[in-house]
């Protein structure tokens, strides 16, 4: 990693990230790498960031930078965040990391979960709450499926819900042992 250049790290980083099989080592040295690159100059580097810069950090990265940080981005930041968040790998975080409530919490106050929007979740409907998910129009309850399927299995409270949805959202309940 000390092969990097400085001036272009952003870059190579991305190119890494989408050509190369990274070890969560290797990405966790990558987020520091960029993380130090990025508030070398400018300490409240994260309080600052807008929409393109956080857009242009590979979702991986971004869900490895220090939390803190994360938590200093503007609101006006905040969909951009959310959807680059919803973009990572899900088991990139243990389901008991505390960074994935962190997360969760940031996505709810800036995300209408009764708006399209809700799609950005991406990975983190997984962590939202039966009651939270419980409120979701059914119209954005069906762009949320795949990314619920892909949670794994649900929670009894939360699968209870998903198969209360289903049946609201497209009129019945498809068999689904192998996933609630």
């Amino acid at each position: 990693m000390d092969k990097l250049d400085d001036a272009i790290l952003l870059e190579q980083i991305t190119y890494l990230d989408q050509t190369s099989v990274l070890s969560q080592n290797q990405m966790m040295c990558l987020a520091d790498l960029l993380h130090k690159n990025l508030t070398k100059d400018d300490a409240k580097y994260f309080r600052k960031m807008t929409e393109n810069q956080i857009n242009s950090i590979p979702s991986a990265i971004l869900t490895l930078f220090p939390m803190d940080e994360i938590l200093m981005i503007p609101h006006e930041g905040c969909p951009a965040l959310i959807s680059r968040l919803g973009k990572a790998d899900s088991t990139l975080l243990p389901k008991s990391s505390p960074m994935r409530v962190i997360f969760q919490t940031k996505a709810m106050s800036c995300l209408d979960m009764t708006k399209p929007e809700v799609v950005k979740l991406g990975f983190l409907v997984c962590d939202i709450s039966a009651s939270k998910l419980s409120g979701i129009p059914n119209e954005q309850f069906k762009t949320l499926m795949p990314k619920l399927h892909a949670c794994g299995t649900l929670s009894n409270e939360k699968a209870t819900i998903v198969k209360r949805k289903l049946k609201t959202s497209f009129g019945y309940v498809i068999q689904m042992d192998n996933w609630l």
